[in-house]
C-alpha cells in the first residue's frame, strides 16, 4: 500500500501564510530603517507581504521619473526640497522591473494615498508602451486616488495612452512637451486628444513648453492648442512666419498668455507687420509695447517685443481688461 503523501498536507504552512503580528516582529529585527530599506524587497515577495508593507509609512516623494527600455522599466524617486536644512530627509531610490504590472503596482502604491498626494515633478521618458499606461489607468482607478502634479515633463512621441494616464490626475499645473529636432512635426491628433472636452484637468492653467524648428508645417501647436497659457521656443523664425503665428494666437478665442522665443531678423519689418494686423504702438515704463483690441470684447491683447539691433529675440502676448 502506498503511503498518502497528501494525509499531512494541510498542517503545511509557507512563508506567505505567516501571521502579520509574527511578520511585524521579524522586520522590526532588520535594524531601524526597516521599513525603508526592506519595503520595495518584501513588497515584492507576494500579496500578503505587500498589504502589510503598504501600510507602512512611506516618506513623501516629490520626484518620480518613468523611463522604458525593450526589457524595463525604471522608475526613480526623489524627495528634492529641503534636504539642505535636514540631511536626513533625503530620499532617492531607483526601481527596476522586467515586469509591466508590477512596476505600475508600484508606482501606484507610492501615489495611491487616501489623503491624497501633491506630486512636485513627474517625468514621462521615451517608448513608454501602451501596456503600461493601462495598467496604471486601472490600478489608479480602483483607489480613487486623488493627485495633483505641479510640473510634468514628456516627450512628444508619447502614445494616447500617456494622455489617458495624465488623464486621472486631479490637477496638472505644468505640461512641458518634448520633442527631436530631427524627428517630423507633433501630430495635430494628439494636439485634438489634449485639446478634446478639455480631456487635461488643469489648476486654473496649463502652460505647455515646446521646442520647434521653422520647418514644422503649419505651427500646428499655436494654431491648434486650446489652452490658456502657452510657451513656445523655436531656433529662428523668419519674419513672415513671426507674424502667422502671432496672427494664429491673437485669433485664439481662450488664449490669456503666450510667451514665444525665437530669433527673428527684421525687427523693423516685424513692426510694420504688427500694424498691418491691426496692432497699435504704445509706450509703457520705457517699454515697446502694442495693442491688439479683440473683437467684440472689452479685452485687448497687449504685445511686447524683446529686441536688441535688428533682431527680435522673442515677444509675448498677454489678454488684458480695460
Amino acid at each position: 500500500m502506498e503511503p498518502n503523501l497528501n494525509k499531512n498536507a494541510s498542517n503545511y504552512r509557507t512563508l506567505t501564510d505567516m501571521p502579520i503580528n509574527i511578520f511585524e516582529k521579524i522586520c522590526e529585527n532588520l535594524g531601524d530603517d526597516y521599513q525603508q530599506n526592506y519595503r520595495w524587497k518584501l513588497r515584492h515577495v507576494c500579496k500578503s507581504f505587500r498589504d502589510v508593507v503598504d501600510a507602512w509609512k512611506l516618506p513623501k516623494i516629490e520626484e518620480i521619473q518613468i523611463e522604458c527600455d525593450e526589457k524595463s522599466i525604471n522608475l526613480n524617486f526623489r524627495k528634492i526640497y529641503n534636504v539642505t536644512r535636514d540631511p536626513k530627509s533625503q530620499v532617492s531610490f531607483s526601481l527596476c522591473h522586467s515586469s509591466r504590472e508590477m512596476a505600475a503596482d508600484d508606482l501606484v502604491s507610492v501615489l495611491a494615498r487616501p489623503e491624497g498626494y501633491k506630486l512636485h515633478q513627474l517625468k514621462i521618458g521615451k517608448k513608454i508602451d501602451n501596456r503600461f499606461c493601462q495598467l496604471l489607468c486601472e490600478k489608479l482607478r480602483e483607489t480613487s486616488a486623488k493627485i495633483d502634479v505641479e510640473d510634468v515633463y514628456l516627450h512628444w512621441d508619447n502614445e494616447q495612452s500617456i494622455i489617458d494616464f495624465l488623464k486621472m490626475f486631479q490637477s496638472i499645473g505644468y505640461i512641458d512637451i518634448e520633442r527631436d529636432d530631427d524627428k517630423e512635426s507633433i501630430n495635430q491628433g494628439w494636439i485634438d486628444k489634449i485639446n478634446k472636452n478639455g480631456s487635461l484637468n488643469v489648476s486654473g492653467y496649463c502652460l505647455i513648453g515646446l521646442n520647434f524648428t521653422e520647418n514644422d508645417p503649419d505651427f500646428l501647436i499655436p494654431r491648434g492648442l486650446n489652452l490658456s497659457k502657452i510657451s513656445i521656443l523655436f531656433n529662428t523664425l523668419s519674419v513672415e512666419k513671426a507674424i502667422e503665428i502671432v496672427q494664429m494666437l491673437l485669433e485664439s478665442p481662450s488664449l490669456e498668455y503666450c510667451d514665444v522665443g525665437a530669433g527673428i531678423k527684421g525687427k523693423t519689418t516685424f513692426m510694420k507687420q504688427l500694424r498691418k494686423l491691426g496692432a497699435k504702438n504704445h509706450r509703457k515704463n520705457g517699454f515697446r509695447f502694442f495693442k491688439y483690441a479683440i473683437p467684440n470684447s472689452d479685452d485687448f491683447f497687449e504685445i511686447r517685443t524683446y529686441e536688441e539691433g535688428t533682431w527680435i529675440h522673442g515677444f509675448l502676448i498677454e489678454r488684458k481688461s480695460t
